[in-house]
């Protein structure tokens, strides 16, 4: 570390307007977004709210194999969860993007704290730094994203700085191990990959261990945060690795890959870097689908998906689309050529200097996270797998890294070197915030066709009625589109109790979908039934029976034959369902219904005993949400099931379900 210098007041004043202009932009741009931008964009967003849905109605932790997003872990959710408490839309999904903010500005203030405590008497490099990460471009288009990347970003941040820190004090304490420890093992409980970060603190210390010696507490350190970490994060992997045989399952990756290019990876694909990225932003093409590098470099410098705020360009709207994408890559260059030159005065410096500490433990983190980046693209070779935001983490050491390039020049390049530096600094950010920041330069989007869903489950039906038929202008004009926007419309209606609406809506969609005996087919006999029509969805529910014994279908045809007086086929039908499924409260609370209509009390209270118990314990396998017409959400989150009351047939409802029965 530099000594820190005496700094002038006309330079601490000048200094202090620049904080107070960057944070105040930073934090404004932010609070625009999440409050006053369009609602429901991001990577799987659908997915994100389906996993808060099921916390929301379960009350218990979903397995990875039950939907789409649930292979991550739960620590985001949970704050999810806490907000749905509210029983407004509103205050869930502005409530995310907020959180989403918050830890965006918290790392830029992490990586400021790292730049300062290394160069105590540059101030101003802190300031930069700060600067260079809160207006990334990849910060700001996933800040007001409802999923987990940021929190886990702003954990790993925080554990990393947290170790580099007490590290770098005289006397390093226990204590504050022990917060690097904590803070870790909440990344890896917010997103696997946090574990990189784990693994690069753990790093950090052994490499001190063998380059300076028998350092004092050293070893305790590396041990008390190893052991947070697993008592952290160890649980929740360990029911993975109880249930699924591996701690990390990656159950979807096989259909990932066979939708998305380029579907396979070669050596070849993590040399090239074509200067097309500045004239064709399309991620399908194969300048970009075969280079992962430049994928990269393209996402962190502009929205290279389309899923943020920013307007999706129509196909006329091309050369407006590229324009804003050359424009913005163009502006990472001269940062990017100071990031490049600050690792290499990093390692440097690591070569020359056994008390390097920070350069150190940027560089492990760093070269983690590039070699787990290479790992995973290799294991998913589609372009979705080759996202800026998955790289999050990386945002103290590219502050770390610009704030040495900068120094360096300011010291030994030429005189205007580092000003136009500098100034290429601010540019950037400058152009990012004016860009980023919904409506300002841009035109604002449409709400997302996420909202819609999210509004009918909280039972705002005419606003998510209305926030559907807005976005219907924009839905995809194609089968699988027309699918996606009738399911929603159906899901909304049925959650409202209009049956013959929901029936009407789901009959539209299974007549545009590509298995007509599918998931969507058994939604519409759900819905057919509560309408009111047992003979045809009781048809139905008989042909999509051949297309798999799924327990939804044994439990809705069991619930159905039971209300026309068929009992012994419908016992048959639930008895079924339960051998597939024990734990399936819908099954139970019709068997308790039958097993009563056929005066057999004993069985009936067991029945309705084990209906509870199941209701009240972890759920596997059960219905939840209304779907949100993304075709990996049909028929595996939304998956209606009806019970049997006195009065007839009603929709199953976990929450109701959870109440002990008398």
């Amino acid at each position: 570390m530099e000594r820190r210098g005496q700094l002038t007041k006309r330079t601490r004043g000048l200094l202090g307007l620049g904080w107070f202009a960057a944070a105040g932009t930073a934090v404004a741009v932010r609070l625009w977004n999440a409050l006053a931008g369009p609602s429901g964009y991001g990577y799987d967003a659908w997915g994100h709210y389906n996993y808060v849905f099921f916390l929301d109605l379960y009350r218990s932790l979903p397995y990875s194999d039950q939907s789409w997003s649930f292979f991550h872990p739960p620590l985001h959710y949970l704050l999810g969860w806490v907000l749905a408490q509210f029983g407004q839309a509103d205050v869930l999904l502005r409530g995310l993007a907020l959180v989403g903010s918050v830890d965006s500005l918290g790392v830029a203030v992490l990586s400021a704290l790292l730049v300062h405590r290394t160069f105590p008497s540059r101030p101003k490099l802190a300031l930069l730094a700060f600067t260079a990460v809160a207006f990334l471009p990849v910060h700001l288009y996933t800040s007001p994203m409802p999923g987990n990347e940021l929190t886990a970003a702003f954990l790993a941040s925080a554990a990393v700085v947290a170790a580099v820190l007490n590290e770098m004090r005289e006397r390093p304490g226990l204590g504050r191990a022990a917060l690097a420890g904590g803070l870790a093992g909440l990344a890896i409980l917010a997103k696997t990959s946090a574990a990189v970060a784990a693994v690069a603190i753990l790093a950090f210390l052994v490499v001190r261990r063998l380059r300076e010696g028998a350092l004092p507490g050293l070893v305790r350190r590396a041990v008390l945060i190893a052991g947070l970490v697993l008592v952290v994060a160890g649980p929740y992997y360990a029911r993975n690795l109880a249930e699924f045989g591996t701690p990390i399952p990656l159950l979807h990756v096989d259909e990932l890959v066979a939708m998305q290019p380029p579907g396979s990876r070669s050596w070849r694909h993590y040399l090239r870097f074509s200067p097309r990225i500045f004239t064709d932003a399309r991620p399908g093409e194969p300048h970009l689908a075969e280079s992962v590098w430049a994928t990269f470099y393209l996402g962190a410098w502009s929205d290279l998906f389309g899923v943020s705020q920013q307007p999706r360009f129509s196909a006329r709207d091309a050369d407006k689309r590229q324009f804003v994408s050359t424009l913005l890559a163009l502006s990472g260059v001269i940062p990017t050529a100071l990031l490049v030159l600050g690792v290499l005065l990093s390692v440097r410096r690591v070569l020359r200097d056994p008390r390097a500490i920070a350069d150190l433990a940027m560089l492990l983190l760093s070269g983690g996270m590039l070699l787990a980046s290479v790992g995973f693209t290799w294991r998913v070779p589609v372009n979705s797998a080759v996202k800026a935001s998955y790289l999050l983490v990386l945002s103290p050491a590219c502050g770390l890294f610009l704030a040495r390039g900068i120094e360096f020049l300011s010291r030994r390049g030429p005189r205007p070197a580092a000003w136009i530096a500098t100034g290429a600094v601010i540019v950037a950010a400058l152009l990012s915030a004016a860009l980023f920041t919904s409506g300002l330069v841009l035109p604002r989007r449409a709400e997302s066709y996420n909202v819609a869903p999210v509004r009918a489950y909280f039972g705002e039906t005419e606003r998510a009625l209305a926030a559907q038929r807005e976005f219907a202008g924009h839905w995809p004009r194609t089968r699988g589109g027309r699918v996606g926007h009738y399911e929603i419309l159906a899901g909304i209606q049925l959650l409202a109790g209009n049956s013959e609406q929901a029936r009407e809506y789901y009959d539209f969609a299974v007549s545009f979908a590509s298995d007509p005996d599918g998931g969507l087919a058994r939604n519409l006999a759900v819905a057919t039934a509560l309408a009111g029509d047992h003979v045809r969805a009781l048809a139905i529910l008989e042909r999509a029976s051949g297309t798999g014994n799924r327990v939804d279908v044994l439990v809705n045809r069991g619930a159905l034959r039971a209300n026309s007086g068929r009992l012994e086929e419908a016992e048959s039908d639930l008895r079924t369902a339960l051998e597939l499924d024990p734990g399936l409260a819908p099954a139970w609370t019709n068997l308790a219904a039958l097993l009563g209509r056929s005066g057999r009390d004993q069985e009936a209270q067991r029945a309705r005993d084990a209906a509870y118990r199941a209701a009240a314990g972890t759920a596997r396998g059960y219905p939840f949400g209304i779907g949100s017409g993304h075709p990996y959400d049909a028929g595996r989150a939304q998956r209606w099931m009806l019970i049997l009351l006195p009065e007839g047939l009603e929709l199953y409802r976990p929450l109701r379900a959870r109440n002990r029965p008398d």
